[in-house]
């Protein structure tokens, strides 16, 4: 009886102390959740650095705007717009305006089946709700993994932290299966990791979302191009401005109110009084301003280009429009050929730039039996107009030719076309020879997607301040820095910063990048372009024994590469 009494009061000790556990941790994380409002949907989130709050994707999906709020508070602070998006894993880092908190620590390694855990967020709009259960799986749904949990999550709890029993964040909250009890998931931290090494200083703003592709990394600043709109005459009234890739598309953006007074004068591109400035990533839209009696502008094929400022006018009695299109029999407007952005721009004459693309890159061999995305451009007095189409390609020769409208369909080339030799038109470096039609139209067939990549040029690695320069050669200086000072251990399972050093004959070259180690060894290596993007090394890498590198005082032995390159990985970060 005395076991059974000792027993029970051990059983309450042990109880009241998990709680107040609990407690104290829940009184910590919540301090740093937040919900957030787009105006048509709540969702929750969370810090995880200085000014930037995880939550889910889909909480902003669709939205220009957001705002967030502590618990308890009737302060909305603005959401500047977005550092980082991985739409698969339904993740985004938002950056807030005016409002800091501390991060939540991120663990860098999967929580373990069975582990307690508590989600904190705001379901159905009742803030600062704590739920508890257990990791009761973790799955792979549809190509994504996801931690299935116990702890009961609702609408509103999305984006909200999963924590363990330190208040260390497991995962996020992201969705509950509607037909089960308890089947409730939670994204990750591995993917989180991730985004977090990959943000970007500078926030693009949420309507960007509705543009971007699904690729976290795809897109950098040089990426985007600005568009103002700014009236010039009074009464026009409210003007609404919409953008999308085509027409019964496009997507509200902002409105303008006001006029700009001095018609003369055309706007800079800063976002004054009397205009609506937009960031676009470059590619082709569609765009439309419009009152409520008519419209006032619009573009089938509204350019933007990487770092350039396009100006739009808008007058009460003149409709702009794109003047350069290309109409077929029946009266149907042709689409206008989106060029590539990393193609030069050097000529106003579309095939000419196309044509230099191929010239300076080359083409990779086109193989036949399938409708090819092409640019039809028609050589006309002035220049050429370059029409998007696809052309099929039999035994080398083109055999057929669909035209594509501007909305979306495609019309088959029935007049009969042939080369100089009234054959079948055949093609070189990925562009066809001179083609006449029956009508006597002369054009060229460009496979756009054989285009090889444009050579780029690798990042150069900066070395820091306080490493001393004992001459030109930067491994050198790297090697007597660590010599002098040491390294600290480097711990797997994550992309770290590092400077590969290539040994060349008269000295090294150093070049940014990232690498992976995994039980003591490099696993993996990317290396970085000045464009800020990554390139995976495909090349089988070695040490003098052929095996995978290891690494001593956060240096690797010298590695050898597939084409016989030698070079050092120096993990940087490592450097005490």
């Amino acid at each position: 009886m005395k076991n059974i009494i000792a027993i029970f009061f051990t059983s309450m000790i042990f109880h009241t102390s998990f709680s107040q556990d609990v407690s104290l941790m829940y009184n910590r994380v919540i301090k740093s959740v937040v919900t957030i409002n787009t105006g048509n949907s709540l969702g929750s989130g969370f810090f995880v650095s200085e000014n930037i709050i995880a939550t889910n994707y889909h909480v902003v999906e669709g939205s220009s705007s957001a705002t967030c709020h502590l618990l308890n508070s009737n302060t909305e602070y603005i959401i500047e717009g977005y550092v980082a998006v991985d739409k698969q894993a339904d993740l985004i880092l938002l950056k807030v305006k005016g409002l800091n908190r501390d991060a939540i620590k991120v663990k860098k390694e999967d929580v373990k089946v069975g582990s307690q855990v508590y989600a904190i967020g705001s379901p159905e709009g009742m803030e600062g709700t704590i739920t508890d259960g257990l990791v009761s799986s973790k799955r792979d749904l549809n190509g994504k993994k996801l931690v299935q949990i116990s702890a009961p999550i609702s609408h509103g709890s999305s984006g909200g932290p999963v924590v363990d029993i330190n208040g260390e964040l497991i995962g996020v909250s992201v969705s509950r299966h509607k037909d089960g009890q308890n089947l409730n998931f939670a994204i990750p931290v591995s993917y989180l990791n991730l985004l977090l090494e990959y943000k970007r200083i500078e926030s693009f703003p949420l309507v960007n979302l509705n543009f971007e592709s699904n690729d976290y990394y795809s897109s950098t600043s040089s990426d985007f191009g600005e568009v103002i709109f700014y009236m010039n005459e009074k009464d026009l009234g409210e003007v609404f401005i919409f953008v999308g890739f085509k027409e019964g598309d496009e997507r509200f953006v902002g409105s303008l109110k006001e006029y700009f007074t001095n018609s003369d004068y055309a706007p800079d591109c800063s976002n004054k009084d009397g205009t609506i400035l937009i960031s676009l990533p470059v590619g082709t839209y569609y765009l439309k301003a419009t009152n409520k009696s008519k419209t006032l502008f619009w573009d089938f094929n509204f350019a933007i280009k990487a770092n350039d400022c396009r100006k739009v006018r808008l007058w009460a009695n003149k409709k702009e429009t794109n003047s350069s299109t290309k109409v077929s029999s029946s009266g149907k407007v042709y689409k206008k050929a989106i060029i590539p952005n990393d193609i030069g721009s050097g000529s106003d004459d579309c095939f000419l730039n196309l044509q230099k693309a191929f010239d300076d890159r080359g083409a990779y061999n086109i193989p036949d039996e399938m409708h090819r995305n092409v640019i039809i451009s028609f050589i006309e007095e002035g220049g050429a107009f370059c029409i998007a189409g696809k052309a099929r390609i039999e035994n080398g020769v083109i055999v057929s030719i669909f035209l594509q409208y501007s909305d979306m369909t495609y019309e088959f080339m029935e007049k009969k076309f042939y080369n100089s030799k009234k054959s079948l038109p055949i093609i070189v470096n990925g562009i066809s020879e001179m083609i006449t039609n029956s009508d006597g139209e002369k054009f060229k067939v460009v496979f756009i997607d054989a285009l090889k990549p444009p050579l780029k040029g690798y990042r150069a690695a900066e070395l820091p301040y306080a490493i001393r320069r004992n001459g030109g050669d930067c491994f050198l200086n790297l090697q007597k820095a660590f010599d002098d000072r040491g390294a600290y251990n480097i711990p797997d399972e994550m992309h770290r910063n590092v400077i590969i050093s290539f040994i060349e004959e008269g000295g090294a070259f150093c070049i940014a990048g990232k690498a992976r180690i995994e039980n003591g060894v490099i696993v993996s290596i990317f290396l970085q372009y000045s464009d800020m993007t990554y390139e995976f090394m495909e090349k089988k890498f070695y040490n003098s024994k052929k095996s995978l590198p290891i690494i001593v005082n956060g240096i690797s032995e010298m590695i050898t590469n597939s084409d016989g390159e030698k070079f050092k990985v120096v993990f940087i970060d490592a450097l005490k």
